[in-house]
């Protein structure tokens, strides 16, 4: 008496039927080597139509790389969130944001790049001050410091990073000590 299992095993003639079917579809799939698959001597006359195109890429790499690196840089991050670039940006003129204490500082500002806007305005802790000035240069007078004052900048739909205006305690003699030399003629030595 034989068990199920040892009967699956004996061959059938289905079985050497099928496995002579596959051993012939797998000698026709044989792979192809690649240098017999393209035969490269009859595409070179399409090589004076790619050689332009060709060129003209490695001669844009050489003049301006990055109008290639950049797109393609964007298409190998495609996770990342990019921002459509600003048309121009704020420059500060003044040679540095800080200022002393009670005094008044007057905050210059100009604006490049393609487009300008017709008006600028300064964010000082929620409130929106217009900026005096036109044609790309704007100034704002800031009153009587007390303490340091963070700001943005605002002009069209261009928001500037947060600047910070150090406000200085004004200089204060503490101490005052003199030590006094008199001449020998005066008596006081």
């Amino acid at each position: 008496m034989q068990s199920g299992d040892e009967s699956s095993s004996l061959p059938t003639p289905h079985s050497s039927l099928l496995a002579a079917a596959i051993e012939q579809k797998t000698a026709q799939l044989r792979p192809v080597p690649f240098l017999n698959a393209v035969d490269l001597k009859a595409n070179r006359k399409y090589l004076k139509y790619a050689l332009p195109p060709l060129l003209f890429i490695a001669l844009l790499l050489l003049v301006s790389p990055s109008a290639i690196t950049g797109p393609t840089r964007r298409i190998a991050n495609y996770n990342t969130v990019y921002e459509r670039p600003a048309p121009f940006r704020f420059v500060l003129l003044n040679e540095s944001l800080t200022a002393l204490q009670g005094a008044d500082f007057t905050l210059e500002v100009a604006t490049e790049g393609d487009a300008r806007p017709a008006e600028v305005h300064i964010d000082l802790d929620g409130r929106r001050y217009r900026m005096q000035g036109s044609s790309g240069t704007f100034t704002y007078t800031f009153k009587q410091l007390r303490g340091s004052q963070r700001f943005t900048l605002e002009g069209g739909s261009v928001t500037s990073p947060q600047y910070t205006l150090e406000v200085l305690p004004n200089p204060a003699v503490v101490s005052f000590r003199m030590l006094l030399s008199y001449p020998a003629y005066t008596g006081r030595a």
